[in-house]
């Protein structure tokens, strides 16, 4: 999930031939598309949280080594 990184989101039919991945962790729900494939998409392309302060400062200090 790209709003809590759990690893394990479901595809659900939320309408008749409609679908959203969501996640059951955070609850987090993808854009309703209609078909599998256009969801699995679209989820893919939801916006990620900026890395943390700590993630970024130790990404700067490997590609300084």
């Amino acid at each position: 999930c790209p709003f809590c990184s759990y690893e394990d989101v479901e595809i659900d039919e939320v309408g008749m031939a409609e679908y959203a991945v969501d996640c059951p962790e955070c609850r987090a729900l993808g854009p309703i598309s209609g078909s599998v494939m256009e969801a699995i998409r679209e989820w893919n392309r939801a916006p990620r949280p900026p890395a943390s302060i700590e993630d970024l400062l130790a990404f700067d200090l490997e590609q300084s080594l």
